[in-house]
């Protein structure tokens, strides 16, 4: 009879921990949910300042070149395949003509 009490206590007892252990499992669960949340809700805020940067280069850029290599620069943005990565590689070699443009005269 003892040892059914403790065996009966011993279930229990393990039960108890096993609750708790969900429990805590939910938690940090639910924890991991608003943390991913929050990280994509700042990569969305990242993607819309990465846009205004590219627009505000790209406007900044018709700004300082050349008329034909403003029309070339308008001309790749564009191009519906180009992508951001092409679009900046180009930009320095149009910064380049535009300052090298009026070291001739």
């Amino acid at each position: 009879m003892k040892m059914a009490l403790a065996d009966q206590a011993f279930a229990e007892d393990a039960r108890q921990q096993a609750k708790k252990q969900i429990e805590m499992a939910e938690m940090e669960f639910e924890n991991a949910k608003r943390i991913r949340q929050q990280a994509q809700v700042e990569l969305e805020r990242a993607k819309i300042l990465r846009e205004q940067a590219t627009r505000k280069i790209s406007s900044t850029m018709l700004e300082i070149t050349c008329y034909s290599c403003r029309q070339r620069f308008e001309a790749s943005s564009n191009n519906v395949g180009a992508t951001t990565a092409d679009e900046t590689s180009i930009a320095p070699s149009y910064m380049s003509s535009a300052v090298t443009e009026g070291e001739g005269d």
